[in-house]
C-alpha cells in the first residue's frame, strides 16, 4: 500500500507536468472491505489500524476507516465511535 501511493503520487505529478496542467491531486484511501473477516470481525481492528498506517505513511491526505463490523452489515453503536 506505501509503495502503491507513493507511486500513483508521483506518476500523476509526471502526468501532470507533461501536460502542463496544475498538480491539484489530492489521494484519498479507503480501507479495502475484501480485507474484513466475518469469523472474528475483532482482528479487523488491527487490520485497519495497519492499513490506515500505511495510508498515511504512504502520503494519503484523506483516509476513510469502514468499521471494524463492516462485513457483518450495519455497524453498531461500539463500531461507529
Amino acid at each position: 500500500t506505501i509503495a502503491k501511493l507513493r507511486a500513483a503520487r508521483r506518476l500523476w505529478a509526471r502526468v501532470t507536468e507533461v501536460c502542463g496542467a496544475v498538480d491539484g491531486q489530492v489521494q484519498h484511501a479507503v480501507t479495502s472491505p475484501v480485507m474484513m473477516s466475518r469469523r472474528d470481525p475483532w482482528v479487523n481492528m488491527p487490520r485497519t489500524t495497519l492499513a490506515t498506517l500505511a495510508a498515511g505513511v504512504g502520503g494519503a491526505d484523506a483516509v476513510t476507516v469502514l468499521p471494524f463490523d463492516h462485513a457483518l452489515g450495519l455497524p453498531d453503536a461500539f463500531a461507529r465511535r
